[in-house]
């Protein structure tokens, strides 16, 4: 128990090599600690039993601007049906 509040307090802070907090990450952190391999998905499986989640914000396409005055969907016309 004394490990997973030490990954608690180290998963606080950015990573060492910066992005966002993994799997493979935390089983490589966790490898180190433990003196001997921890496989990757060990590593996920501890993400997922303290309740970490993947927040990651979706792409956006690079072409797609909702600004542009000629976009589709602001030229289309509506329809009366009668």
């Amino acid at each position: 128990m004394a490990e997973l509040a030490l990954l608690w307090q180290v998963l606080q802070q950015p990573p060492p090599d910066g992005g966002l907090w993994n799997g493979p990450k935390v089983a490589d952190w966790m490898s180190e600690l433990k003196g001997y391999k921890v496989c990757r998905q060990r590593g996920w499986e501890y993400l997922k039993s303290m309740k970490f989640r993947l927040r990651v914000p979706r792409p956006e396409h690079q072409e797609s601007d909702w600004e542009h005055p000629g976009f589709a969907l602001l030229s289309i016309k509506p329809i009366l049906i009668r």
